[in-house]
């Protein structure tokens, strides 16, 4: 079966966890500088966290599937990044 996605050793296909939409959040962070008699600048302190968001199906009764369920839930249980 073809591989759709995959995070660190986790990997999506079609079946049975069928992933529909992914979405990605970044973004950059800056700390304002206080300063007299005007608007408090601000200088970039570096990149924020990414924030990945898988959405799909699952049809157990169908497909099987919850093994993979297990597998994410223990990577998220072992603090891997």
């Amino acid at each position: 079966m073809n591989m759709l996605y995959q995070l660190g050793s986790i990997q999506f296909q079609v079946a049975p966890v069928n992933i529909r939409q992914v979405s990605c959040e970044t973004g950059s962070d800056f700390a304002a500088m206080d300063v007299m008699g005007g608007p408090r600048p601000r200088e970039y302190v570096g990149e924020t966290d990414e924030r990945l968001t898988f959405s799909g199906a699952l049809f157990p009764q169908k497909f099987g599937g919850l093994s993979g369920i297990d597998a994410l839930q223990s990577v998220a249980r072992a603090g891997e990044p």
